[in-house]
This record gives C-alpha cells, sequence and structure tokens, in this order.
C-alpha cells in the first residue's frame, strides 16, 4: 500500500515526482524483473527527502521554493537540510 498525501498531487487529478517515484518503487518491490531496471536506493533517497512536495526541486526549472499552490496546508519544505 502506498502511502501518500494530497500535498504530492499537482492537482485534483495527477501526482507529482514524489508520487511517481513511490509508485515506481512500490510496482519493483512487487515485480522482480522489473526491480532489475530500478535503483531503489536512489528512489528511497528521493522519498526519504521530498516526501510531501509535488516536484523535486530542479534549479533548470525554478529556483523558487514549491508553494501550497492547492491551499491544502501543506507543510512545502526540504528534508534533511537539502536546498533546491
Amino acid at each position: 500500500m502506498l502511502e501518500t498525501t494530497d500535498c504530492e498531487f499537482i492537482d485534483g487529478f495527477h501526482g507529482g515526482d514524489v508520487l511517481y517515484a513511490k509508485i515506481l518503487k512500490y510496482l519493483s518491490d512487487q515485480e522482480p524483473l522489473l526491480s532489475e531496471f530500478v535503483d531503489s536506493k536512489a528512489l528511497n533517497k528521493i522519498i526519504d527527502s521530498y516526501s510531501g512536495l509535488a516536484m523535486i526541486p530542479n534549479p533548470k526549472i525554478t529556483s523558487k521554493p514549491e508553494i501550497d499552490f492547492l491551499r491544502l496546508g501543506c507543510v512545502k519544505s526540504l528534508r534533511k537540510g537539502l536546498s533546491s
């Protein structure tokens, strides 16, 4: 079962980067054939570092921090002292 919040969605229907990382991790954990092609350590790092965000920070896209654009009361902050 996936653990996610509304804060990891871009809108009411579409998940963001972190949610899709969680989905890929879940699928690769369930399917040995797929797990051969998935870097689980990298996915775990993404999930641990960016849970609660819809977008993984990328300075090539924007230098601004993610905001609670759906106004759900989401706390949009990086974990483990990461910066974008």
